[in-house]
């Protein structure tokens, strides 16, 4: 049976690739300025860890998760909580530990993080949104 409701799964990933799309467009160089000016909020040139947790919630929320807290505690990913997994995905794009993504981290790690958003979807879907 399909889901014709306006919050399907399909729907929600059509306007989250849709997104996608927009930063993609056009040269490599640009997309990668338009997407470290949605992570870089306050525009001062570098993201810290409340930046990238908030772009990950209104990431989070494009995809249809409009309740995500980063706080909560009860949606898990093996066993890790949304706030483990932002903590995690941001140590690991901080190349050099100073507790601030470059623009060159952050465009380096788009890929793994996200992977990480699509995986916290993924799992914490209603299996009757399918």
């Amino acid at each position: 049976r399909r889901c014709q409701s306006t919050s399907s799964p399909m729907k929600r990933l059509r306007a989250t690739l849709a997104v996608a799309i927009v930063l993609v467009v056009g040269r490599a160089d640009d997309a990668a300025s338009r997407y470290f000016a949605l992570l870089d909020l306050d525009q001062g040139g570098d993201v810290d860890e409340r930046e990238f947790g908030k772009f990950v919630s209104h990431m989070l929320t494009l995809a249809g998760m409009t309740d995500v807290d980063l706080d909560e505690t009860r949606r898990r990913v093996h066993g890790k909580t949304l706030r483990d997994l932002v903590t995690h995905s941001f140590l690991l794009a901080d190349r050099d530990h100073d507790g601030r993504l470059t623009f060159d981290e952050a465009v380096e790690a788009q890929t793994d993080i996200q992977m990480m958003m699509g995986t916290f979807v993924a799992h914490n879907l209603p299996s009757s949104e399918f």
